[in-house]
């Protein structure tokens, strides 16, 4: 008996084919300005990756704005579901997205769009806002006669004073 081999070409020419992209199988049309903005917009990562997403859900289909979990937009981009909320959270603040309920979509109007300094002057500096309260009491102005010298003074119950197992060490 003799062993026989056959040699198969075709899985190796598989192997090498490229992959070329054929615009007759779809594509999305996006306005050069729009795309210039989306560049000169100093989004982070995975805001950019969103950003695509929702052009890829919304302009896609040659819709402006539509209904885009952020399920979609991980399986589109790779990311975890929370990261994709965060990033859309601020994005939709940048104004960069709008929504209208669970509708997303680009918005158009670049010149509404925030930069990142705009976005973190509208947070409010911690310690530099007026007292609205004057009855709020700070922590350091509580007298110190009514705190409890110590700790000792505190009377345990009898059941929860000790509960410790105590075995004996037996060697074998």
């Amino acid at each position: 008996m003799t062993n026989v081999t056959y040699a198969d070409f075709e899985a190796q020419k598989e192997e090498n084919k490229i992959n070329v992209i054929v615009l007759e199988e779809g594509y999305t049309r996006i306005s050069n300005e729009l795309l210039e903005g989306i560049l000169t917009a100093g989004l982070t990562q995975h805001q950019l990756l969103v950003v695509m997403a929702i052009i890829r859900k919304t302009y896609g289909y040659n819709k402006k704005i539509d209904w885009v979990s952020n399920w979609q937009i991980s399986e589109l981009t790779g990311l975890l579901p929370h990261k994709c909320s965060a990033a859309k959270s601020a994005l939709l603040k940048r104004k960069i997205l709008i929504s209208s309920g669970r509708f997303v979509g680009i918005n158009q109007c670049l010149s509404e769009w925030k930069d990142k300094t705009c976005v973190n002057e509208m947070l409010p500096e911690s310690g530099n806002q007026p007292n609205d309260y004057p009855n709020e009491v700070q922590l350091f102005q509580l007298s110190h006669d009514k705190l409890p010298e110590s700790g000792n003074n505190i009377k345990s119950y009898p059941n929860q004073a000790n509960t410790k197992d105590k075995l004996q060490k037996t060697i074998y």
